[in-house]
C-alpha cells in the first residue's frame, strides 16, 4: 500500500503536467499564435526601443548628415527627438540648423515655394510645406484635373503617358462625383488615389505597391472611354468600375486612418514603409498607438522592427509551450534517472570484490 502511494505521488507532477498540457492543446493555442499588441502597450514598447536607440552621439551623427544632404524635414525629426528625448545638440550644429531653416523661411521664398508646392509637389521643400501647400490643393477636384493635364501635355508631346498617375486621378475624380451606394466607400477610394497619387510624385510609393496598384487601376478604369471623356460626353463617374474598387478602398481606410493620427503629409512620406495592403493595416495599427510619433518611429528603427513590435505570442501559445517544455523536461530527467541507476547498479557489481571459495 505504502509502495502505491509512493509511486503516484512520484507520477504526480508528470500526470498533472501532461493533463495540463494535452487541455491546453485541445483549444488549439497555435492556430492563431500571434496576436496584435494594444495601443498603449504597442506605444510603450516602441517608445524603450526609441530610447535604446536614441542617443546624444546618434543625434548629432545624424544632424550633420541631414545638414549635408540640406535635408529640412530630416534636421526637423531630429530636433524633435531630441526634445522628446532630453537630449541636447552640440551649439554650433544647432546654430547651422537655425541659419538653414532661416534661409528657407523668408516670408518672398516661402510664398513662392508653396505655389510652386501646390501645383507640383515633387517642388515641395519640406513635409510641412506639402501638408499646408500642395495636399490642400491635391485633395480637391482640382488636384485630380493637374494631373489630367499632366497626362494630356504629355500625350500631346508625344511622350509616354504615366497610365497609373493618369488613372488615379480619373479615380480621384469619379469618386468625387459619383454616387457609390455609401459616402464612405466614396471617401475612402478618394483618400487612397490622391495619397498614392502624392506618393508617386514624391518618390515614396514602393515599386512593390505601384505594380500592384497598377492591376488595380487598369481593371477599374474604363479605358476604352476615355475619348467620350475627353470631349466632356460622360461624367468621370461613369469611367469608374465600381465593382473593382473594393482592395483600394481597404487600402484607402488604412492610409485615412495613418492620415488622422499623423497628418496626410506624414502618410504619404511613409508610404515607402508600404509594400503590400497588409503593410498598409499594420502602419494604420503602428499610427494609432504612436500618433504623430509614428514617422520617427519607423524613420529610427525600421519597418521590420517597428512591424515585429506590433505583434506579440499570445498567452495561450506561451502557456502551452511552456507546459510542453516543463513536460518534455520531465520526461528527459525520468529517462536520465533510470538510465543513471541502472549505470550505478553496473558499476556498483563491477566494482564489488569477488569472494574467494572457501577451500
Amino acid at each position: 500500500m505504502w509502495r502505491v502511494a509512493w509511486l503516484c505521488l512520484r507520477l504526480a507532477p508528470f500526470a498533472l503536467t501532461s493533463l495540463t498540457a494535452v487541455w491546453l492543446l485541445t483549444l488549439s493555442p497555435f492556430t492563431d499564435p500571434i496576436v496584435q499588441r494594444g495601443s498603449e502597450q504597442l506605444r510603450l514598447h516602441l517608445d524603450t526601443m526609441m530610447q535604446r536607440e536614441v542617443t546624444p552621439d546618434w543625434l548629432a551623427a545624424e544632424a550633420e548628415v541631414a545638414l549635408q544632404a540640406e535635408d529640412l524635414d530630416r534636421m526637423r525629426l531630429i530636433l524633435d527627438l531630441a526634445n522628446e528625448f532630453g537630449h541636447s545638440l552640440p551649439p554650433n550644429l544647432l546654430d547651422r540648423i537655425a541659419a538653414f531653416e532661416a534661409e528657407r523661411s523668408g516670408l518672398i521664398a516661402r510664398g513662392l515655394s508653396c505655389g510652386r508646392c501646390a501645383i507640383d509637389l515633387k517642388s515641395c521643400e519640406s513635409l510641412a510645406q506639402m501638408g499646408l501647400c500642395g495636399m490642400t490643393f491635391e485633395m480637391t477636384p482640382a488636384g485630380d484635373l493637374n494631373a489630367v493635364r499632366r497626362a494630356g501635355v504629355v500625350y500631346l508631346e508625344g511622350g509616354s503617358v504615366d497610365r497609373l498617375d493618369l488613372g488615379l486621378a480619373v479615380l480621384g475624380l469619379g469618386a468625387t462625383t459619383a454616387t457609390m451606394g455609401t459616402g464612405g466607400s466614396s471617401y475612402t477610394v478618394k483618400i487612397a488615389t490622391t495619397l498614392v497619387r502624392a506618393a508617386r510624385r514624391v518618390g515614396t510609393l514602393t515599386p512593390a505597391l505601384a505594380r500592384r496598384l497598377a492591376g488595380l487601376v487598369q481593371g477599374a478604369v474604363k479605358w476604352g472611354r476615355m475619348g467620350d471623356l475627353v470631349r466632356l460626353r460622360i461624367g468621370p463617374e461613369e469611367m469608374i468600375d465600381i465593382a473593382k474598387l473594393d482592395e483600394l478602398s481597404v487600402i484607402g481606410r488604412s492610409l485615412s486612418d495613418v492620415a488622422r493620427n499623423t497628418s496626410a503629409a506624414d502618410a504619404i512620406a511613409l508610404m515607402k514603409f508600404v509594400d503590400e495592403p497588409k503593410d498598409a493595416a499594420r502602419l494604420a495599427q503602428v499610427s494609432d498607438a504612436a500618433g504623430p510619433a509614428t514617422r520617427s518611429r519607423l524613420e529610427v528603427l525600421g519597418k521590420r522592427r517597428v512591424f515585429s513590435a506590433a505583434v506579440r505570442l499570445g498567452d495561450l501559445a506561451i502557456s502551452t509551450a511552456a507546459a510542453l517544455g516543463l513536460l518534455i523536461f520531465q520526461v528527459a530527467g525520468f529517462i536520465g534517472q533510470q538510465l543513471g541507476n541502472q549505470l550505478l547498479h553496473f558499476l556498483r557489481r563491477l566494482l564489488r570484490p569477488k569472494q574467494r571459495p572457501l577451500p
